[in-house]
């Protein structure tokens, strides 16, 4: 039993590993510069100077390699710290915590 615990373990973590990087591998192959979408807004009709959007992307950590981000994102994870929201400002840990009891109800199984 222990021996099979063990390799189901050793399963999930590849698993794991890839799962997250093709998450994070989505988010920045998808069109469009995040600081800028920050700055201009959606549409992109808000005005921002270019030095600007460069700060914030140096805010941001947009400016190093992606193995860099990678490696700061996954760790950042692992200790509990999600970030905060790009839209709200707000902990991101902090909303997944006040959602999760409302989707815990909807997500009961029926009686």
């Amino acid at each position: 039993m222990g021996n099979y615990a063990l390799r189901r373990v050793l399963v999930v973590i590849p698993a794991l590993l890839g799962a997250t990087i093709f998450a994070f591998l989505l988010l920045r192959v998808l069109p469009g510069d995040v600081a800028e979408m920050i700055l201009r807004g959606e549409s992109g009709e808000g005005a921002a100077l270019p030095f600007t959007i460069d700060q914030l992307r140096e805010k941001l950590g947009l400016n190093r390699p992606l193995v860099v981000q990678y490696v700061t994102w996954i760790g950042d994870v692992a200790i509990g710290d999600f970030g905060e929201s790009l839209w709200s400002g707000l902990s991101v840990g902090g909303e997944i915590l006040h959602r999760f009891p409302l989707t815990f109800q909807l997500r009961r199984w029926p009686r």
